[in-house]
């Protein structure tokens, strides 16, 4: 009697030819989808990290100046608001950039420099904040001279100093800058009074503040304080809470 246990219709399906090209085709297929579903999670982890949800009512406190709506349609190109050359604080590398546009004799500046003081001080490893003059002298007037200040104590390695010292004696800054005030304010916060007066009549200086405030009406800002985060613009005094809000998605 003949055996026909081994004949190709007795075998099993993935014993067959077709049933074991079906077996690889399916394999890879299965394998090509994974790799799909992975690239595409990876993809949209990215979206996330590099997006940004600013939370609602962002917007605080703010000084104005002007009684006109402000543009908030104005397209930022990052690149030229997060210029390399301006002070900042935090960390260089930081996949969170703030651009703030601030006025030195602004009381909501002030406000929010407390809050972000607090904030950098267990989150500045997460966050690259550049800050940037605005002075808006239809409001106060002599901000433009002490946006100035600022600038020459940079040129000596100064800024934070007299950021400090500026936003800490608001309430007495002058209106007019004299020789008297540029030798005080120069002392307190040890910078070379015959530099700082070089340094304040020097066309760059003009230049400097003149670039920030061209650059601050470029995109779109009409008061003080105002942020850019992530090139998103926020009008006005943003609350601790709001900070952690923005660096948890960091």
């Amino acid at each position: 009697m003949n055996n026909f246990s081994d004949s190709p219709s007795s075998l099993r399906w993935y014993q067959k030819f077709w049933g074991v090209a079906g077996l690889v085709v399916g394999i890879a297929g299965l394998i090509l989808i994974s790799y799909f579903i992975f690239i595409t999670a990876r993809y949209y982890t990215g979206l996330k990290k590099t997006g940004l949800n600013l939370p609602t009512g962002l917007s605080g406190q703010f000084s104005s100046a002007s009684s006109s709506p402000a543009n908030n349609s104005v397209s930022v190109k990052r690149q030229d608001l997060e210029i390399s050359d301006r002070p900042f604080r935090g960390n260089p590398g930081a996949k969170l950039v703030v651009v703030e546009f601030i006025d030195f004799k602004c009381p909501n500046c002030q406000k929010s420099e407390a809050i972000i003081k607090t904030f950098l001080s267990k989150y500045a490893y997460k966050i690259k904040l550049i800050t940037r003059n605005f002075p808006m002298e239809s409001v106060y007037a002599g901000t433009n001279d002490i946006a100035k200040l600022a600038y020459c104590a940079d040129q000596q390695g100064l800024y934070w100093k007299m950021h400090d010292y500026l936003f800490a004696n608001q309430s007495g800054l002058p209106v007019v800058l004299d020789d008297v005030q540029i030798k005080t304010i120069s002392l307190a916060v040890g910078a070379n009074y015959d530099t700082t007066k070089k340094c304040l009549l020097d066309d760059k200086t003009t230049a400097q503040i003149n670039k920030d405030y061209g650059d601050g009406l470029k995109f779109g800002v009409n008061g003080t304080p105002t942020f850019f985060i992530n090139g998103q613009k926020v009008q006005g005094v943003v609350a601790y809470d709001d900070w952690e809000k923005l660096i948890a998605q960091y």
